[in-house]
């Protein structure tokens, strides 16, 4: 009792729908991996753009143009972000001004809306502390202003092992 040809056109036609599956899961990992990639390019383009702007902000306060620094912290910011743009202390000692990686053709939608962690809503902040007569950088990080380290943890982790064995 050997195949008749029934049985090697089932056997055949399973290994074609196999392969027809195998292809559409292969095309759409591609095209995640694509929009990973360019999300990715997006998100270093506009942190290197944020980056360059606090720099040119940062030379500006080095040659003592405060007015010219403020004037470019400023520049293209929302009347709600305007007030933390820009800040210097009361005595005059430091400078804290922030960069957004908002790029000007975002929508709400991309910059997260409110309660949100869209990408476009974390900033550079720099403090400069002038009071040694030179500008120096106290301080020059990536601030989520969202982001909240969790209330129990000293010091927040990423994975505690021992959460897995916990009953």
């Amino acid at each position: 009792m050997g195949l008749n040809m029934g049985s090697a056109s089932v056997i055949m036609l399973f290994a074609v729908l196999c392969l027809t599956v195998l292809c559409a899961l292969s095309l759409l990992s591609a095209n995640a991996q694509y929009q990973v990639a360019v999300r990715s390019k997006n998100v270093v383009s506009r942190f290197y753009a944020a980056d360059a702007r606090a720099v040119e902000i940062y030379e500006f306060i080095a040659a003592g143009d405060v007015e010219a620094a403020r004037d470019l912290a400023t520049s293209g910011v929302s009347a709600e972000e305007l007030p933390s743009a820009f800040e210097s202390s009361g005595s005059g000692n430091t400078i804290t001004y922030q960069v957004s990686l908002r790029d000007e053709a975002d929508t709400e939608a991309e910059t997260g809306g409110e309660g949100s962690r869209g990408i476009a809503r974390q900033r550079i902040v720099v403090v400069v502390d002038l009071s040694g007569g030179a500008a120096q950088i106290a301080s020059w990080t990536l601030a989520d202003p969202d982001w909240t380290p969790r209330p129990e943890d000293d010091n927040p982790s990423l994975f505690d092992p021992t959460e897995l064995w916990e009953d």
